[in-house]
């Protein structure tokens, strides 16, 4: 009996202990699958004389690691955590992503707003237990020309940090559309300054929220709470 109770113990404190490695190795990423011409990366600038329709120049991504996936205008941009075989990594990475633009046609202009527009592809595009993930946009440091080429985490860390140039809710719904995040005045003196050359912008998903447990992980956790209220009860009749 006394070694039955042990066991039940042990197996409920093993449940336990699993629930947060279980939580934290999930797929919290946006833009998977996200290479090739047909998903369109675009920076759209308004000024007081018109609109102004950019495509990336360049395009990708880097990892936590200080790798990256390359330079080209039709790399591919996901962004987060990315585990889930076969459409990430193993094992898990981290990915922040980064976009440069030639600015050589907003010369002279007063710039009144911009939107970055960033396809989600149908379907996979959105990788998340969590019902929406944020999608955060930062000013770019690194030496543009270098994006791709260079590696280091330094440049993963620039990539997701310093002057924020705006936010957005990605979820499911946005898979097959282009997502759309409204650059903020950080960024609007950004790309004044910027004007006749190029200009970046770097993306990272907040991964510091607490990530929304799958079914099976909350039925590991009621197996495991039910087995210690087992164990507490024999433990009572044997004393």
């Amino acid at each position: 009996m006394l070694r039955s109770t042990r066991n039940v113990r042990c197996a409920a404190m093993m449940g336990i202990a699993l629930l947060p490695t279980l939580a934290l190795a999930q797929t919290r990423a946006v833009f998977a699958s996200s290479d090739g011409a047909a998903q369109i990366t675009r920076l759209q600038v308004s000024t007081t004389t018109g609109t102004v329709d950019l495509n990336a120049t360049f395009r990708g991504w880097y990892s936590a690691d200080g790798s990256n996936n390359g330079r080209s205008p039709a790399g591919n941009y996901l962004a987060g955590r990315c585990d889930a075989v076969p459409l990430c990594f193993t094992p898990a990475i981290v990915l922040n992503n980064w976009f440069t633009f030639d600015l050589a046609n907003v010369t002279g202009r007063t710039i009144t707003g911009a939107t970055l527009f960033l396809d989600s592809p149908a379907g996979v595009g959105y990788l998340s237990a969590n019902p929406s993930e944020t999608f955060s946009l930062f000013d770019v440091a690194t030496v543009l020309n270098t994006l791709g080429i260079a590696v280091g985490v330094s440049i993963f860390n620039d990539l997701g940090s310093g002057t924020l140039f705006g936010t957005r809710s990605v979820s499911a719904a946005d898979n097959g559309t282009s997502v759309a995040s409204v650059l903020n005045s950080s960024a609007l003196a950004a790309l004044t300054s910027a004007q006749g050359a190029s200009f970046g912008i770097g993306g990272a998903v907040t991964l510091t929220t607490t990530l929304l447990p799958e079914p099976s992980t909350y039925v590991l956790m009621l197996v495991g709470l039910a087995a210690v209220g087992v164990a507490a009860r024999r433990r009572r009749v044997l004393q």
